[in-house]
């Protein structure tokens, strides 16, 4: 009835009319089919939000944990961003929202592997916790597989280490080391005791193998003679290890200023 009253130009208007909102309707449902389509909504919903994450949702702590478990079982040179990813089951790339490759995440593992280290109580004697201090970290890097080799370049660039860091450091204030000094100071003391670890552990690893190449003639060495030959030795990874320090702490205290001092309690962290 109603198209029957209208007028010819009129009814030619309604009919373009109808068909456009046709045609729109019908691209409308092609579109929204097609999105529901792409995003295998199962009827939740006609576009699911991307995610800044694709794939399985993981954390950076779960990454820091996984990459010790692959340092544990295949040492230093199976730590890849691809192994650490299958630890986990995803891929690689997904690591790379939290870390920027492996010596970023070797600075996050070697923090994460200190996390256990306990130095104990402070007994008031800056010689004998400066000593218990390094014996204790020695014993963490000899103990833990390849801990050394993920060492990082600021030692104290991780929370676990700066802890390590402010106790040192407070051991040294109370000894009466200068401020201007400390930091090279404790820098010396932990260069010999990561070297010494890197080395023990390369012995303790030759220890069984047959020795390679010929044996120095003594005769044109007569210096390496003398300490090979001569004297009580040094002989033991522990007596080595405590002779070292025992230089660190004659050292320190040749250093010291002369006179009375105002010593200060280092700062503890129990």
């Amino acid at each position: 009835r109603i198209w029957g009253k209208l007028e010819p130009a009129e009814l030619l208007l309604q009919c373009r009319y109808a068909r456009g909102l046709l045609h729109y309707l019908t691209s409308l449902v092609i579109d929204l089919t097609l999105l529901d389509r792409l995003g295998n909504c199962g009827g939740k919903g006609l576009v699911r939000p991307m995610s800044r994450k694709p794939g399985p949702q993981i954390t950076l702590e779960e990454i820091v944990s996984a990459a010790a478990a692959v340092l544990a079982r295949d040492g230093y040179e199976g730590l890849t961003m691809r192994a650490v990813a299958a630890q986990i089951g995803v891929r690689a790339p997904s690591l790379y929202w939290h870390v920027k490759g492996k010596e970023d995440l070797s600075r996050l593992l070697f923090d994460h592997l200190i996390d256990n280290l306990d130095y104990g109580p402070l007994s008031g004697d800056w010689r004998l916790d400066l000593r218990s201090m390094a014996e204790r970290l020695r014993a963490q890097l000899v103990g833990t597989r390849d801990i050394t080799r993920v060492f990082p370049e600021n030692y104290a660039s991780g929370p676990h280490a700066i802890r390590s860091l402010e106790r040192g450091l407070g051991l040294l204030r109370q000894a009466g080391v200068p401020a201007s000094e400390a930091v090279q100071a404790y820098a010396v003391a932990l260069s010999f005791i990561v070297g010494w670890a890197r080395f023990e552990v390369t012995q303790r690893a030759s220890e069984g193998q047959t020795p390679t190449g010929e044996s120095p003639d003594f005769s044109a060495l007569p210096n390496l003679a003398w300490a090979l030959t001569s004297g009580e030795s040094q002989s033991g990874y522990d007596n080595g290890f405590k002779y070292g320090v025992d230089l660190l702490i004659a050292g320190l205290e040749q250093r010291l200023p002369a006179g009375p001092r105002k010593s200060a309690e280092p700062m503890s962290f129990e």
